[in-house]
């Protein structure tokens, strides 16, 4: 069944008859998927006549959809007295704006081959804004689909609304032997991520998104000794190494499952075995503390990888102000650790902790000599 029909038409009036030209338009479906709507449009010549005279000529009908031309047709037709014949039949789609709305204005004309029947000018419809047809609105969807592009089990395919973020899937693919995931990106040949799991996508387009690889460090296993959290090292027993190609040890750990921590030593890849002994020493990081416009900040604290960082528990201090604790914003208004906290650090760079001041609510002022004398509050 048909969704809509309308006729748009013009006629002229010629020795008692009337000749009028009409494009019927209908639209028979709409596909959400390609956005477009499939239209059936017929040029139908129809006569009026008082009396009963008979006519045979020759027509040529145009169409126009929004100033582009539809089709074209000649045809050779009989009319007698009152009549109505279809000269063309055209069935087509057309592709909706993006955001699924299409309104059409069609035009056309209609020339006599005989200019003694008609005027020569012929019969003519113009497109205008308000003879228009809007067709039926789609509500805009695309889809939104994951190539594992070489590993396997990527997520499901998602469903973007017109104008409306997606919040992309939060799952990974099962990476290929020898690689890990970094994201997601258009171009599957890329070795940069455009989007990560959980990532924002806005644009208003079917996309299929591709997993970007890159080499990761082989995992073997090796005959070792390590550094334990307090400096001192084991004896000699198997451990799980991640190590880059050129052969340097940037991790271990004593489960392969489990959470490596970062090392420095190197030795060359696939050769270590249980005669072969290495040392791995924990990588040491720091942990810089700045007063922040106060003083008597703590040293820089010494730190491992996966390994409890304690924030050292000595209270900075500035005139005026009272210490709430540290955050890595220089500009935070609340502390993210307090003195004494402790936390697992995974921390592979060497940060700064920021003292955080909220201004105290008074201040204990005297005059001496003349001049403003100001004490400091401390919090004991």
């Amino acid at each position: 069944m048909a969704l809509q029909t309308k006729d748009f038409s013009a006629s002229v009036n010629y020795n008692g008859s009337t000749m009028t030209y009409i494009l019927r338009v209908t639209e028979n479906s709409v596909n959400v998927e390609n956005n477009t709507s499939n239209l059936t449009i017929q040029a139908i010549l129809k006569q009026t006549w008082d009396g009963e005279l008979f006519w045979q000529y020759g027509t040529t009908a145009t169409c126009t959809i929004n100033g582009t031309e539809i089709f074209s047709s000649y045809a050779r037709r009989d009319l007698n007295g009152t009549s109505e014949h279809v000269y063309h039949t055209w069935t087509g789609d057309v592709v909706h704006s993006i955001d699924g709305t299409l309104t059409l204005k069609v035009g056309g004309k209609i020339w006599q081959t005989n200019p003694d029947y008609f005027p020569s000018s012929g019969i003519e419809i113009i497109e205008n804004d308000l003879d228009t047809l809007a067709l039926t609105s789609i509500e805009r969807q695309f889809i939104v689909s994951y190539d594992a592009n070489g590993g396997s089990e990527a997520p499901e395919n998602q469903i973007k609304n017109y104008n409306v973020d997606l919040t992309l899937s939060l799952e990974i693919p099962k990476n290929p032997p020898g690689y890990k995931f970094l994201g997601w990106s258009t171009d599957a040949s890329s070795s940069v991520a455009e989007y990560g799991p959980g990532g924002t996508y806005i644009n208003n387009n079917h996309v299929i998104l591709y997993a970007i690889w890159t080499k990761s460090n082989i995992i073997q296993k090796i005959f070792a000794r390590y550094q334990q959290p307090d400096g001192n090292y084991t004896g000699y027993s198997e451990v799980y190494a991640a190590v880059h190609e050129e052969g340097s040890i940037v991790q271990w750990s004593l489960e392969e499952s489990n959470e490596y921590y970062a090392a420095e030593v190197s030795f060359i890849a696939g050769t270590t075995s249980r005669e072969e002994y290495v040392t791995i020493n924990r990588k040491q990081y720091s942990i810089n503390y700045n007063e922040n416009g106060g003083k008597f900040a703590p040293k820089p604290q010494i730190f491992y990888y996966n390994s409890d960082l304690h924030i050292i528990n000595k209270r900075p201090t500035r005139s005026g102000y009272t210490f709430l604790g540290w955050s890595y914003d220089s500009n935070a208004t609340h502390a993210a650790y307090k003195m004494g906290d402790s936390f697992i650090s995974t921390i592979t760079s060497e940060p700064t902790l920021y003292a955080v001041w909220e201004k105290s609510a008074y201040d204990c002022l005297f005059e001496r000599e003349g001049k403003l004398k100001g004490f400091e509050i401390i919090e004991i």
